[in-house]
């Protein structure tokens, strides 16, 4: 593993551990009737820092930027990007479906990222070139459907996507309804389904789109463009062409 890799993963376990150590204090907190905006912050912005410090001091030439606090220089060309809470509904209610994700940049290209489900320990990493991998298990997308049926995860409800996924029931997909735009695209490309497409997702999505090439998928949208437009689909090129073909139809 890369040691960038190595230590964004390091620093990504130390965050999860933070979030999934204060779920039973919020919800205290809220059973109190203490207001949402006002606690949930601070938690993770806990959670954020113990990111922000480890690779601040590994690394303390690059830019390190996430969603409350930043340090370094800001025009460095090395850059850390962190997306500390994908899923704050699944978050706040204790469903085990949220993300954390650490996005390493190289003159604004991505070149290594981490995915992490602090809930259930699932840890999706990938560097450019290198491939993909989960929990130290290389990860490809399929090229075929499985027996078990033609699988499709995505953020289908809170992502406006009902359009897509009432045409892909009819053309005898299953759908996998993922709150979290990462974790679903993460999915995908373990093999846990065999395409994710998510539509206006809240977080940067570069980490799993690094994850999902080096995993061996497409990456376009849901009309078969080669780049994301009002969405995202990923999945192995065979995969691909029949799911946009099925929409199409």
């Amino acid at each position: 593993m890369h040691p960038y890799l190595n230590n964004a993963l390091r620093a990504a376990r130390r965050a999860a551990e933070s979030l999934v150590s204060g779920q039973d204090r919020l919800d205290s907190e809220i059973r109190e009737g203490k207001p949402l905006a006002s606690i949930l912050p601070s938690y993770l912005r806990h959670a954020e820092q113990q990111i922000i410090r480890l690779l601040a001091k590994s690394y303390p030439e690059h830019y390190v930027v996430g969603q409350f606090d930043a340090i370094g220089d800001s025009t460095a060309q090395y850059r850390w990007e962190i997306q500390i809470l994908d899923s704050q509904t699944q978050y706040i209610r204790q469903i085990p479906s949220y993300a954390l994700a650490v996005t390493y940049y190289f003159r604004d290209v991505a070149e290594h990222s981490v995915i992490i489900n602090p809930a259930t320990l699932e840890e999706f990493t990938a560097s450019k070139g290198r491939g993909a991998q989960s929990n130290g298990r290389r990860i490809r997308f399929s090229d075929n459907f499985s027996a078990a049926g033609k699988l499709v995860s995505g953020n289908f409800l809170n992502g406006n996507n009902i359009e897509v996924a009432q045409k892909l029931k009819e053309n005898a997909y299953q759908l996998c309804d993922i709150d979290s735009p990462l974790l679903a695209m993460a999915y995908a490309a373990s093999g846990k389904a065999e395409a994710a497409i998510v539509t206006g997702a809240k977080t940067k999505l570069d980490a799993a789109v690094l994850i999902a090439k080096e995993a061996g998928a497409l990456v376009g949208d849901s009309k078969g463009a080669p780049r994301p437009g009002d969405d995202t689909l990923v999945a192995s090129p065979r995969v691909f062409k029949q799911v946009v073909q099925s929409l199409k139809n």
